[in-house]
């Protein structure tokens, strides 16, 4: 009797075993994806001032190291509309020129640490941390002034002061494998910069499809 409960239980248990092992994740392998994005840079404090809402456009590698963490090396331009009057040199004041084309450019170079939370294989959300270094290129335009026999027509060319800025950002997100060398990806980023004189917020909802290198 003794003998034949211990053969169930060591069936019992190599039923158990055989089961878990069906159920194992397959070994985790790094992966590689390089990936172009499309953003929308809005400003915040000060530089709503300064700036209107501008498409920028990223490109990034992004290494897949751990099932469950992502780490991303970005490179991103953006052509930034302006509010064209408060770049008017200060030598116009109260000639009201017409002034337009008057535009910026923001660089920024990210470096973004991700942590997923996994729906199933193929579906994660994340919430991921990271590093910028910006800089905010001239501002240049066109303005004529009218009311006299020839027109007086020059450029704006002003240089946001200061120009560079650090910051940190953080994004929830949503990342999608549609094929096993195909993802997207969908996330605000919240900037948060100091150019040494302020404290500015600018937010950056953008779209990203990948391709896996490796």
């Amino acid at each position: 009797m003794r003998k034949s409960r211990f053969c169930f239980f060591l069936a019992l248990l190599a039923l158990c075993a055989t089961e878990t092992r069906g159920r194992e994740l397959p070994q985790w392998k790094p992966r590689l994806f390089v990936t172009a994005s499309a953003g929308v840079w809005s400003p915040g404090g000060a530089d709503q001032d300064r700036y209107l809402a501008s498409l920028g456009a990223s490109f990034s590698a992004l290494y897949w190291f751990g099932w469950d963490t992502q780490i991303m090396l970005s490179g991103t331009y953006a052509s930034l509309n302006t509010e064209r009057y408060y770049w008017m040199p200060a030598s116009l004041a109260g000639q009201s020129p017409d002034i337009w084309d008057v535009k910026g450019s923001l660089w920024a170079a990210s470096l973004e640490l991700r942590r997923l939370f996994p729906t199933d294989n193929k579906n994660y959300l994340y919430l991921a941390i990271g590093a910028d270094l910006i800089h905010f290129g001239p501002v240049k335009g066109k303005y004529e002034i009218y009311g006299t026999e020839q027109p007086i027509k020059d450029v704006v060319s002003l240089q946001r002061d200061p120009s560079e800025a650090v910051g940190l950002h953080l994004s929830p997100g949503m990342f999608f494998l549609f094929h096993p060398r195909v993802s997207m990806d969908v996330t605000v980023r919240l900037h948060a910069m100091y150019d040494g004189e302020d404290s500015i917020l600018w937010m950056e909802p953008s779209f990203a499809v990948g391709y896996r290198v490796f």
